[in-house]
């Protein structure tokens, strides 16, 4: 990725760069625990990026896009929306959902970087056996 792409992305500038915050305290490094634990789950991780790529999908375009039935995606839904990572909007008879922070946005694209970098030096890991292949 260049320094244009890089510039395109839209990441937390609301908060101070991270080195130049305090030490996590051991309240704020559960919280975070807690939210990695959240979006450590392949479904989650899907259905952000879907949700990233086109806003306001509601459950049974989720559904369809994972290839999932409607009950196991609300309850993945439930999880995301109670941690506070994506909002859900009542239009008509319709819910539809969309990301609450841009930092979702941010960090799943840090995540991916790290995986997609990952493959490049090790194409299959040993734990994941042959279910992680070379992307592209």
């Amino acid at each position: 990725m260049n320094a244009e792409e890089m510039q395109d992305r839209v990441f937390c500038a609301q908060q101070p760069k991270i080195e130049e915050r305090p030490l996590l305290s051991q309240e704020m490094s559960e919280l975070l625990e807690a939210t990695f634990k959240d979006l450590a789950n392949s479904t989650r991780l899907r259905l952000v990026h879907a949700l990233i790529r086109e806003p306001g999908m509601n459950v049974g375009d989720l559904a369809a896009a994972l290839g999932m039935n409607i009950t196991a995606i609300s309850n993945h839904l439930r999880k995301l929306t109670d941690r506070g990572i994506v909002r859900p909007q009542r239009v008509g008879k319709q819910v539809n959902y969309s990301i609450v922070n841009p930092c979702t946005v941010s960090l799943l694209d840090h995540g991916l970087c790290l995986a997609e970098a990952l493959l490049e030096v090790r194409p299959v890991m040993p734990d994941m056996g042959a279910s992680v292949t070379r992307l592209g």
